[in-house]
Parts: structure tokens; sequence; C-alpha cells
């Protein structure tokens, strides 16, 4: 039977000690210097300070959240992500054949809002069932969004001729 990989996971391990640590601790230091820039001006006054910290904080500790549950989802994720077995297609742990895709999408990676865009992405498989199929952190997105494509333009084809020849 062939084997053919489609996708890896990609490697978050230098940019995870950035946003997990740096940027937290980053905040954190905009936050209390605020907050002491503003501590010398009779009408801030101490009721002001402690609530405008306690709702920084609190937008702190979503995203500080949201970053564990990222990278926990990342984490438990197999390196071998799409895997193509014959005319199967192994999206994580659900099998499935490609003429049963009805769409793709992908979104790449960016830094910040008007940043860069980086070469990994999340993809998400739209099945013919109604199951949505998607994951974080795939390498080369893109690419693996055309061989996607491919495979399905395949089997449609290879299905269609099918069709004929029992019609024929």
């Amino acid at each position: 039977m062939e084997r053919e990989v489609i996708a890896y996971k990609a490697d978050y391990k230098k940019s995870s000690a950035v946003v997990v640590v740096l940027l937290p601790l980053m905040i954190i230091c905009l936050v209390v210097l605020s907050v002491i820039s503003f501590a010398d001006d009779d009408d801030f006054g101490i009721v002001y300070g402690t609530t405008y910290l306690a709702f920084a904080l609190v937008v702190l500790g979503v995203f500080i959240l949201y970053c564990v549950q990222m990278f926990h989802t990342h984490a438990k994720c197999p390196n071998e992500v799409i895997v193509r077995e014959g005319d199967e297609l192994i999206f994580i742990k659900d099998r499935f054949k490609a003429a049963d895709i009805k769409d793709i999408q992908y979104q790449r990676d960016r830094a910040g809002r008007w940043g860069f865009y980086y070469s990994s992405g999340q993809i998400k498989v739209f099945l013919n069932d109604g199951r949505v199929l998607k994951c974080w952190g795939i390498k080369d997105v893109e690419q693996v969004h055309g061989r996607l494509i491919g495979l399905i333009a395949r089997s449609n084809t290879s299905v269609s001729e099918d069709k004929e020849e029992q019609n024929g």
C-alpha cells in the first residue's frame, strides 16, 4: 500500500518561549509602570489604580490561558497530521476518502495584525457528511492545501470515469 505524508506538525519551540513567557512579562511591566506613573496624580486615587490594575491582570490572565491551551493542543497533535494510505486519507485519527472532501480552507499564521506571514498555519477540511476537521500548527500549509486540492481533483476524475464506464 502506498503511503504519503501530506502534512507535518510545525515546530513552535522558538516562538513558544516568546509568546508564553516574554510577552506576558512585558505586559505586566507595562501595566505596573503605567499604574506607578499615574499614582503621583492627585485625581487618580488608589481606587482607580486598583481597578485599572485588576482589569489589566484579568486580560493578561485570559491571554495566558489562551496561549497555554493552544500550545497544549499543539503538543497533543501527532507529527504526521495528514497521511494518504492508498486512496484513503487519515487526518489525525479520522479516515476518509479524498472524494468525501467537500471543501478545504487554510489560514497562514502571521505576526501581529499587519505583520508578515509564516509558512505554517491552520487547515480546515469540510467533509460531505458535515464533519469539519481542523488542525492548528501545520507546516507549509499552502503546499498541503495544494496537495489536497490535487488529490480531490484526481479522485473526482477517477469517480467520473468509473460512472462513465458503468453507463457506457
